[in-house]
Order: structure tokens, then C-alpha cells, then sequence
């Protein structure tokens, strides 16, 4: 690459805060390599993300444009595909990236751009292991797409490995890190290492320590096996009792964990909205636990 390249990145949403920070430090690089880089994003948030936290635009430090201020689920399709077509003829790119093929707005715009002899790179945030069941047809048109793609960008080795798969050859992938901002976590951590009295206090959570899950109330998560793990561990391990389950966040399976919760009252485990927490920083003892049956990416349906 060299002076001159115009490079445009579709996003799906701007409430992602790690691809915030991925699309900053990339802006910045791209300045010192003379890039002229653009973000375009679909959408504010998603439907399941509203209850999560507020979108955050303070922390979008490069070029970029939120197409539709409003959930990505409230958006028609021949919206989402018109506009978007729309930011690609006026930016004119020589480089188009895309956030999947999860969604046809972007099946779209890749023929288009294909059409119009440019470069197509993709996201690949999926992987093998996603998903219990795949589908001939599914996979036959994910064949399609990535083929389709100049490069491919995969999240890790799982997702290459599953390009592979999909018949991509090694020279196409380029894996690419999923980020999170490490330093603005450690001062965090440091400024909130004493205070774990005091947050205890406010929320009334009672046991000194405690594992924190943080997120979408949604089977995919998998917290029915979450709360019964951490409630058996209590019942048989001694040492254990000094801990309590803390669970924050919103979503369709929450009166259903509620009445699960409810019958493991006496282990200390809690079940609170987002909004009871927002601000709140927690101190870095305390453990930060993940379930899933795979890694659940908005607006993705069943690929």
C-alpha cells in the first residue's frame, strides 16, 4: 500500500467499544502511511445491545459515519443496501471492507464492488464451533463469499482454520486480533483495588469474592450451566463458600434465570440489570466468567 489508497470499512454498529479503539489505532497508522481510511457504520446499536450500555461516541476517533442512528434491527434492507451503496460511490474507495456474510445487504455490496474491479477484504468472526448444526446450503454460500473476497480476515485460529475449510487458500487469510483496550482496564483495576468494601456495600452483594458475568441474558449463553456449576461447587467444596455468583445484564432468557436463581438463594447468587452497575468499577480481584456454547456476534441469525 502507498500514498493515495482509499480505504472504507462497513461496520455493522457503532456500540462496539473494542472495534472503537481497533479503527482509532488503525486511523492513526494509516495517517503516517498516507491511507485516506473511512468507517461506515449501519447502525447506533443493536436490539439486544440497548439494555447493555449506551453507545459511547466519544471514544470514535477517526473518520466515520453512523448511517442510521437507530437499532441495525429496525433498519429494511433495501435501506441498509441503498445506503450503503450510496457512501460507496461518493467515497470512492480502492479498498472495501466488510464485516461478514451474516447480513444480504453485504452480499450486495460485495458484487457490486467486484463489479466495479475493487479490492474486497472481510471479518470472519465465526468459526466451526459456533454452531451445533450446519446447514449444506449455509455453507455452500459462505464458500461463495469468501471466494468471492480479495482477503479474508479471520479472528484467531479458529476462524482460519474454518476458512480453510471453506476452501480459502493461506494466501488469502490474514488473521487478525480481536482487541480490548488493556491499559484503560488496568487503571481501572488500579484506581478500583481498594474500593471493593465500599462497591459491596452500595449493591449489597455480601461475599467478599465473587465471579462476574457480564453480558446478554440468552440461552447461547449458556448461564442455566453457569448457575448450576457455581451452585454444585458451593454444595461440595468448602473453600468455596466464600463466594458469590454476581450476574449483570438484560435479555429474553432473564425471567427465566431469575426463577433459577431464586432456587439457588442460599449460594448468594445475584441477578441484576445493567443499569444497577453502569459506572461502577470493579475491582480487578474479582473474576470475570464466560459460558457460552460459542461466541454470540449481533445480528448474525443462524450462520
Amino acid at each position: 500500500m502507498g500514498h493515495g489508497i482509499k480505504v472504507l470499512i462497513i461496520h455493522n454498529i457503532a456500540w462496539s467499544h473494542y472495534k472503537a479503539l481497533l479503527f482509532t489505532e488503525l486511523n492513526r497508522l494509516c495517517e503516517i502511511h498516507g491511507i485516506k481510511l473511512y468507517v461506515v457504520h449501519v447502525a447506533l446499536t443493536v436490539q439486544n445491545r440497548k439494555s447493555l450500555s449506551a453507545v459511547d461516541l466519544s471514544i470514535h476517533r477517526y473518520p466515520h459515519k453512523i448511517l442510521f442512528e437507530t437499532s441495525y434491527d429496525q433498519i429494511p434492507l433495501f435501506k441498509r443496501i441503498s445506503a450503503l451503496l450510496r457512501e460507496i460511490k461518493t467515497f470512492d474507495p480502492d479498498i472495501v471492507v466488510l464485516p461478514g456474510y451474516f447480513d444480504p445487504a453485504y452480499w450486495v455490496v460485495l458484487f457490486y464492488v467486484k463489479f466495479m474491479r475493487k479490492k474486497v477484504l472481510s471479518f470472519i468472526e465465526t468459526n466451526e464451533f459456533d454452531r451445533e448444526r450446519r446447514l449444506f446450503v449455509k455453507e455452500f454460500l459462505k464458500r461463495i463469499f469468501v471466494k468471492q473476497c480479495d482477503k479474508v480476515l479471520p479472528c484467531g485460529k479458529a476462524s482460519w482454520d474454518y476458512m480453510r475449510k471453506l476452501g480459502v487458500k493461506d494466501y488469502r487469510i490474514q488473521i487478525v486480533p480481536l482487541t480490548t483496550d488493556v491499559l484503560g482496564i488496568m487503571e481501572i483495576a488500579k484506581r478500583a483495588r481498594d474500593n471493593s468494601a465500599r462497591i459491596r456495600e452500595k449493591h449489597g452483594i455480601r461475599k467478599e469474592h465473587n465471579f462476574i458475568y457480564v453480558g446478554r441474558l440468552s440461552p447461547e449463553k449458556n448461564l442455566t450451566l453457569l448457575i448450576e456449576s457455581f451452585a454444585k461447587l458451593i454444595r461440595t467444596v468448602e473453600s468455596a463458600k466464600s463466594w458469590g455468583l454476581l450476574i449483570v445484564g438484560d435479555g429474553p432468557q432473564r425471567a427465566e434465570l431469575m426463577k433459577l436463581v431464586r432456587i439457588f438463594k442460599d449460594w448468594i447468587v445475584t441477578l441484576s440489570s445493567p443499569g444497577v452497575f453502569r459506572g461502577t468499577k470493579f475491582p480487578r480481584s474479582w473474576q470475570f466468567q464466560r459460558s457460552s456454547y460459542f461466541r454470540a456476534y449481533q445480528n448474525r441469525g443462524d450462520w
